[in-house]
């Protein structure tokens, strides 16, 4: 019974190699399938490696920059302000909120 089957199989797997090879169009023209070639313009692809190049600059200046709060190494509230800005606008002024849903209002701190 063992035998029957797999010499079914057998049978069925040495045809579907032969069928699947015949559409494969190898014929010695190069590496393009069914004798295709294909030219890319000089001026695009020294365009494509210039982007290239520029979007992996923006993605390691932007790795240097907050690559640590990508990670889930510190969170983006821990360090100020941000943007390298280190005024102090707003000092001495404090917001109240009575309750949700409020908006706050500015109290003036008398020294």
């Amino acid at each position: 019974m063992i035998h029957r089957v797999t010499a079914r199989l057998r049978t069925h797997a040495g045809v579907l190699q032969r069928r699947g090879m015949a559409s494969h169009g190898h014929g010695g023209h190069g590496h393009y399938p069914h004798g295709m070639h294909f030219h890319v313009d000089p001026v695009h692809k020294n365009a494509g490696l210039a982007f290239s190049v520029l979007t992996w600059l923006w993605i390691f200046h932007r790795a240097k920059e907050d690559g640590a709060v990508v990670l889930g190494l510190e969170h983006p509230w821990d360090h100020g302000h941000g943007h390298g800005g280190h005024h102090h606008h707003g000092e001495g002024h404090e917001f109240e909120k009575e309750e949700i849903g409020v908006r706050p209002r500015l109290v003036i701190k008398e020294d």
